[in-house]
């Protein structure tokens, strides 16, 4: 491997965020193991789009690839690394990098420099603006010089150790051949020559991957940026009698596991907004995630699909993966999100096990219409299968009789309801929540969940059967102040040129980046935060082909007046 020391070339600008090593090279062309050949599969499936930069004949002969943030994550594949270098990069400049990719690149002679936010976006735009532009790269100095202007960069110093000495794999274990020999010789023949521990995780778990959120939220936090992101509710405020109600409890000794299938008082409020039997068709859960993962667990075989409707929330997936089911996904088409009734046939099958609807849906904030809705169930019964209506959201539903809640509609299907009081009253951390279902259903629940969880906090659990008692949840008059918000935020985006659904409900707005907007939602979303103060969530979160998803953005409602107020003052001053 030569040696890096100084290279002076010109730039390929890539404004494409989470890039991943499938993006960058396709499984179907890493089917040998030499290092070269791979020049034509770089970036394959996206040669032929009219924004993809590598392609362009003013950026032939680029030897230096300005990426985005996330470069070279997913799989630890080598091959990622061989195409680059084969095309003719010798480095690739990105605000952060996936770390197996990293060390491999090191490996192969290709530098991986981290450089800063602005100073990519500054190079971006002198690429653009001039593709001859000279950028020299100093790995001794670590800095890169272009017209006049000096930046510096950072990479581990092990990477750039191995860069400079042109040390690869062999090469470097090669230096330490006389330390190895001496070593081997004086050491005693019967103990054994390797001795290696490794820990076997669960198929089931390979899939998981962290919150895909969670790096601008740290991101939002150091900025201090308004969170119209996360669901997290920020109105109405906590109830102070809940709050009361929870101390109470706490020092009133009820400190200690409770009936695993939630407490007495708890249940018999939760059955009466279903007008159920709390005895047999009601579990009270942590939260309806872990009531996600109880019935998927209780239903789902290997095997088996679930359907999910796509865009998602991404615990979703994550939860069947777990159960050790498949998703099955089915497209909602832009721009009113609805399914085609074709689509929804093909997906329902003798392998689907379940289906899950969150209506009202995240991200696009749709309520489903009863003749949907009847689709779905019409498919439920032919197929014997289950119908897992989430409905978190249920308070922000805008009633007008055209549109109802799945559990609603649904008539002669099984049916497994979840719902929760983190949003409708505010008490995320709490962890509160529910199951209902008919009794049979119910018993294999209980059994799941006692496994998995034991109990729900008893003193929380007695707090929240006061505050659903009194019926402090989401009022009339916070629905209100939630349709101003709405108004206002939508008025906003609009003269953003950004379009969205009229909401059907008042938790998200849905909206599209302008035609104009070159930037991906990942890049907006970053840029808001650090330039506005405000974090929104970006489209390739929920999409399960994130391409599909990077012209949109989401934004939360449920903020208190003074909040959106001064988030859209903030995003007007920004633009």
């Amino acid at each position: 491997m030569e040696k890096w020391t100084v290279h002076t070339g010109r730039g390929c600008p890539l404004r494409r965020s989470h890039v991943d090593t499938d993006q960058i090279i396709p499984a179907e062309f890493c089917k040998r193991i030499t290092r070269t050949g791979y020049a034509d599969a770089l970036f394959a499936e996206w040669r032929e789009q009219s924004d993809y930069p590598v392609s362009q004949p003013q950026y032939t002969g680029a030897s230096i690839l300005i990426a985005s943030n996330e470069f070279g994550i997913g799989s630890s594949r080598e091959h990622a690394v061989w195409a680059l270098r084969d095309h003719g990069f010798v480095a690739v400049l990105a605000t952060s990098f996936g770390d197996i990719f990293r060390a491999n690149a090191s490996r192969n002679g290709l530098l991986t420099a981290v450089i800063d936010t602005k100073e990519i976006a500054s190079l971006w735009e002198v690429a653009e603006r001039d593709p001859a532009t000279a950028m020299t790269i100093d790995l001794p100095a670590r800095t890169i010089r272009y017209d006049n202007l000096e930046i510096p960069f950072d990479i581990p110093e092990q990477l750039a150790r191995r860069l400079l000495a042109g040390l690869d794999d062999i090469a470097e274990t090669l230096q330490y051949d006389d330390s190895i020999r001496r070593y081997e010789a004086g050491r005693r023949r019967f103990l054994p020559r390797v001795s290696r521990r490794t820990t076997k995780f669960s198929a089931r778990t390979e899939q998981l991957q962290p919150m895909k959120l969670m790096e601008l939220l740290i991101l939002a936090r150091l900025h201090g940026a308004i969170d119209l992101a996360t669901g997290t509710p920020a109105f109405p405020e906590t109830s102070e009698q809940a709050l009361e109600a929870a101390i109470t409890a706490l020092r009133g000794g009820f400190n200690q596991y409770s009936n695993s299938a939630g407490t007495a008082e708890l249940r018999a409020q939760a059955a009466r907004l279903h007008e159920a039997d709390p005895e047999t068709e009601i579990t009270i859960t942590a939260g309806a995630t872990e009531g996600l993962n109880t019935v998927l667990t209780a239903l789902v075989q290997p095997g088996d699909e679930v359907v999910v409707l796509d865009p998602y929330y991404e615990s979703f997936s994550a939860a069947v993966a777990v159960a050790g089911g498949a998703t099955r996904f089915l497209k909602l088409h832009p721009p009113e999100w609805k399914w085609r009734e074709d689509e929804l046939r093909e997906v329902f099958g003798p392998r689907t096990r379940a289906v899950i609807l969150n209506s009202p849906h995240n991200p696009t904030g749709r309520m489903f219409s009863v003749e949907e809705l009847q689709q779905v169930t019409d498919l439920c019964a032919t197929w014997n299968v289950t119908l897992i209506s989430d409905e978190v959201y249920a308070a922000y539903a805008v009633r007008d009789g055209r549109r109802a809640l799945p559990s609603e509609v649904a008539k002669d299907v099984t049916v497994a309801t979840l719902r929760s009081m983190s949003k409708s009253h505010s008490i995320s951390g709490w962890r509160i929540g529910w199951i209902h279902a008919e009794p049979a259903l119910t018993r294999r629940f209980r059994l799941v969940h006692e496994t998995l969880t034991a109990c729900v906090a008893t003193p929380l659990q007695l707090a929240a059967a006061a505050d659903l008692r009194r019926e402090s949840g989401i009022s009339v008059s916070h629905l209100q102040i939630l349709e101003r918000n709405q108004l206002r935020l939508s008025k906003q985006l609009h003269a953003m040129g950004m379009a969205h659904q009229s909401a059907e409900s008042r938790c998200y707005l849905y909206a599209r980046l302008p035609d104009s907007q070159a930037s991906d939602a990942i890049d907006i979303s970053r840029s808001m935060i650090e330039g506005a103060g405000v974090a929104t969530a970006p489209g390739p979160f929920f999409h399960s082909e994130p391409s599909e998803g990077r012209r949109y953005i989401r934004f939360s409602l449920n903020k208190s007046e003074d909040m959106i107020t001064e988030a859209i003052a903030r995003i007007s001053a920004f633009i």
